[in-house]
């Protein structure tokens, strides 16, 4: 089981650095679709806030941390208090949130990078399998859906899903 510090605390404060969708037209019944910000905060815990994560847990905010701007997106938008991180490493988590994906489906688990590419040691259990280090441009992922529903996207900060530019993935 993953630690609180691991578990993602809100989507909205979970360095996918941010990720904002929105303007899109009025619908034909005159309302507007909402707008929306993912927040990937790495390493960022329950705790890493000064917003209550859990209505139930009082203790699941900082007394020190300061973090006014969160604060008001949380009280004027939708705050998620019960999610996991699909790895405790950041690209194959980052990947699983862009495409629904888990990091095995992905191939991205990372087991044994940056060993070399040979047969491990005999007295090892299992043979680790390759793993992909960059998110493939014929993945589906949300901003690309989103962008066929009329939504603008984009994408600011770490992107850290391989070297291809964020715009291969749905982002203006």
């Amino acid at each position: 089981m993953l630690s609180r510090s691991i578990k993602l605390a809100l989507v909205l404060l979970a360095g996918f650095a941010a990720v904002p969708f929105g303007h899109c037209a009025e619908s034909a019944t005159g309302a507007r679709p909402p707008n929306f910000v993912v927040i990937f905060g790495e390493a960022h815990g329950w705790a890493n806030t000064s917003i209550q994560m859990d209505d139930g847990i009082p203790k699941l905010k900082s007394d020190f941390y300061r973090t006014p701007n969160l604060e008001r997106l949380a009280r004027e938008g939708m705050r998620f208090a019960n999610a996991y991180a699909a790895s405790p490493r950041c690209t194959p988590s980052r990947a699983a949130l862009m495409t629904g994906k888990t990091p095995a489906q992905l191939h991205m688990t990372f087991i044994g990078e940056g060993k070399k590419d040979t047969v491990p040691d005999a007295g090892l259990k299992m043979i680790p399998p390759k793993s992909v280090l960059e998110l493939p441009e014929d993945e589906v992922t949300i901003p690309m859906l989103l962008q066929k529903q009329g939504y603008a996207t984009a994408h600011f900060g770490k992107w850290h899903l391989g070297r291809a530019n964020p715009s291969k993935h749905g982002f203006a």
